[in-house]
């Protein structure tokens, strides 16, 4: 997109191709992120967050 010229048909053309380009790997990490969280849903029972303080876990 940075060869075309500013203003141009051609430029506008080139943005909405970056922009779908862009979206499509948006959607596909979405998905990814969804099918995992899916997963670990269905398959356990419980789903917990620990917060560590690795520092001090190190010394």
């Amino acid at each position: 997109m940075s060869r075309k010229i500013r203003g141009s048909h051609n430029r506008r053309k080139q943005r909405l191709k970056v922009s779908r380009i862009h979206e499509t790997v948006e959607n596909r990490r979405d998905d990814l992120l969804h099918k995992w969280s899916n997963h670990y849903v269905q398959n356990y029972d419980r789903i917990s967050i620990e917060k560590l303080n690795i520092k001090e876990m190190l010394e």
